[in-house]
């Protein structure tokens, strides 16, 4: 018996080998389909894909054998990975001074004719074959040869699919604890602001109210300038809280909602001005979504319609469409509007129009970003859309699906 070279690249061929992290694992249809294909074609009892390890030869898939493994020193597969042209084939083992005394010909399972291909990954590395193998010494065809060549390249993929698809899971599950981990920084951040931020602005809105009499004007402005930037923290900490829920929370649980009740829960909790018309839908429609994604989505959206509305007499319409996969909603209103080039900018975080538009102070840009995040994460879409046949205003249209 000859042992089996170990090739000049056995470093970075086994290191190739054990980022695809097949060694030892269970078995798995796609690869046992591809073996039992290579013994129907090839007509053999036993069709192997095999995987050489630093000392042994493991089997990710076994038609007609039960063993899983077997000491490299010993497998045809060891001499296989040396042979890079084409496939390695044995006649009849029992009359090659290779194999004729190795233990696997003159003992179980008595090997006698072997037929494999390498599987090589993309740099050219060899990891192991598919193989073939009969008790009894005989030929392939070059049909049988090329379509067994043909299985090779399909393990090949099945590996580099399974390997890719374990580097996506690894970096999902990285950027789901980072995603994780900044959010509960935001919030903490965040809500540990709130207390002081509350104060500052209380402590400095008294003194104005206080001793407004006792300051020079100069004293006026800084007071006032101290009591409107915390104000602004104030929002600002309220929206960062806000999206870092909008971020984390769980999404996917649906029911049946009242969108009429819903919209009055908005609305009291918005309480519009009195020079504020609301058109909504009355008619009680029910559709399935969760619930308070959705109406957060509308508590921002309806904010946003009153508080940069210019117009003395201000008017909001909601409207509601059943769809056969989902519903459409919209939020329109009767405001200054958003131009044309803005409407993306406006849906991105801490992101404004400033002095593009007539925005009252305090906007942090949260909101949009808000409502964006959560009809995302609920699988709809939103985008901003002219207020059909009306001269002025914006309106924001939703799909969600059902």
């Amino acid at each position: 018996m000859i042992l089996p070279a170990i090739p000049e690249n056995e470093i970075e061929r086994l290191e190739a080998l054990y980022l695809y992290d097949l060694l030892d694992t269970l078995p798995e249809q796609d690869f046992d389909e591809l073996t039992k294909i290579a013994t129907v074609i090839c007509q053999t009892p036993v069709s192997l894909i095999t995987l050489v390890d630093a000392k042994r030869q493991w089997f990710k898939s076994a038609q007609g054998l039960e063993v899983r493994e077997t000491p490299r020193e010993l497998a045809f597969c060891a001499h296989a990975i040396n042979n890079a042209q084409g496939p390695f084939v044995v006649t009849d083992a029992t009359k090659d001074e290779r194999f004729y005394d190795n233990p696997l010909v003159a003992e179980d399972p008595k090997i006698v004719f072997y037929a494999g291909v390498v599987l090589n990954t993309p740099e050219g590395l060899p990891l192991g074959t598919i193989c073939v193998i009969d008790t009894k010494a005989r030929e392939l065809t070059q049909d049988q040869i090329k379509a067994l060549e043909a299985l090779a390249n399909q393990v090949m993929g099945q590996m580099e699919l399974r390997r890719k698809n374990r580097r996506l899971e690894l970096l999902n599950r990285e950027i789901s604890i980072l995603n994780r981990n900044l959010s509960e920084f935001s919030y903490r951040v965040s809500h540990d602001l709130k207390t002081p931020l509350r104060g500052i602005n209380a402590l400095s809105g008294w003194l104005l109210e206080e001793y407004r009499e006792k300051l020079d004007e100069q004293g006026v402005e800084y007071l006032t300038l101290i009591n409107k930037r915390s104000n602004q923290l104030h929002h600002l900490t309220e929206g960062i809280l806000q999206y870092s829920k909008a971020t984390t929370i769980q999404v996917h649980q649906k029911e049946e909602v009242d969108l009429t009740l819903l919209i009055q829960e908005v609305l009291d909790h918005c309480e519009p001005p009195a020079h504020f018309t609301i058109h909504y839908p009355t008619d009680h429609p029910r559709p399935s979504c969760f619930r308070l994604g959705l109406y957060q989505i509308l508590q921002n959206l309806v904010t946003n319609a009153i508080k940069y509305n210019d117009k003395p007499q201000g008017e909001i319409q909601i409207d509601y469409i059943p769809a056969e996969a989902g519903f459409h909603l919209s939020v329109g209103d009767n405001g200054p509007g958003i131009p044309v080039e803005f409407r993306e900018k406006v849906f991105l975080l801490f992101e404004t129009l400033g002095s593009k538009s007539n925005l009252k102070e305090g906007s942090v840009g949260v909101g949009l970003a808000t409502a964006k995040s959560l009809t995302e994460r609920m699988g709809g879409t939103i985008q901003i859309c002219d207020r059909e046949g009306q001269p002025s205003g914006v309106c924001f249209q939703m799909f969600f699906p059902g």
